[in-house]
């Protein structure tokens, strides 16, 4: 199901434009550091989670009326160089810390500063 998220986090960066730093897939949430879009947070928020959804319920049969996401969005907003490779790690590290196997996606992209 962590594929199918992250088709939906795919499909949502290539469709938008978006710049991923770092993305975990876990449990029953995940972390996103999202570089800065000229859409609002709130936006951003509703495509990934829009589109994740949209592939999850593909993947696993779903019922469209049978929610996925809570809209509970949670935002950081990060003002230094340092807040940014600080959060990197923190995200990077969430699957290990919830005893999954370290995770790499295709549409995460390093960071340069």
């Amino acid at each position: 199901m962590r594929d199918a998220i992250a088709e939906g986090f795919a499909h949502a960066i290539t469709q938008h434009g978006y710049t991923v730093y770092a993305c975990a897939i876990l449990r029953n949430h995940a972390h996103l550091v999202v570089r800065t879009h000229r859409h609002r947070s709130e936006e951003i928020w509703d495509h990934f989670a829009r589109d994740a959804a949209q592939s999850l319920r593909v993947f696993a049969e779903v019922p469209v009326n049978h929610p996925i996401w809570s809209h509970r969005p949670y935002k950081v907003f990060l003002k230094t160089n340092d807040e940014v490779r600080g959060r990197i790690k923190y995200v990077n590290d969430n699957p290990i810390k919830e005893k999954l196997k370290p995770q790499s996606w295709d549409f995460v992209v390093p960071f340069k500063n």
